[in-house]
């Protein structure tokens, strides 16, 4: 099939056929015969370019870069992961099982009141105090205020 494929579009390129007749002996439509003839002149540049070796195409080199990089990259993602789980290890055997909190430290828990008037006024508020709240308070020219 590969090289039938190769003498027609030899054979259109050098002028022997017209590609009409061509792709109606191998039974191709016009745009299959035109990816195969793309296909075909940019593998014989490639093959003829000074220095080329003819056993590597360019899509097999970057593939095999591509696969040496990934390689590469598991070896480190890997080496990376033992490290993490040996900290983690050291960590857990230096750091006691417990709970999160100190123990005698933060707020105190609250007590279960019977009534729900809520908190008492303290001693110092207005509520409290009807004369204080009465009398308003006046400042003078030193900052002082009076009653």
């Amino acid at each position: 099939m590969a090289q039938r494929r190769c003498l027609l579009v030899l054979s259109v390129l050098s002028g022997e056929k017209p590609v009409t007749t061509a792709i109606s002996e191998l039974g191709i439509s016009r745009p299959l015969y035109y990816q195969l003839e793309t296909k075909a002149l940019l593998a014989m540049l490639t093959a003829l370019a000074p220095g080329a070796n003819a056993l590597t195409s360019p899509d097999q080199a970057t593939t095999t870069q591509r696969m040496a990089d990934l390689e590469s990259k598991v070896q480190k993602l890997e080496q990376d992961k033992r490290r993490l789980e040996r900290l983690l290890f050291l960590t857990r055997k230096v750091v006691p099982l417990g709970p999160m909190t100190i123990p005698g430290r933060g707020r105190r828990p609250k007590a279960l009141s019977s009534t729900t008037a809520g908190p008492e006024p303290s001693p110092t508020s207005t509520r409290s105090n009807p004369t204080m709240a009465s009398s308003p308070s006046t400042p003078t020219m030193d900052g002082a205020t009076t009653r």
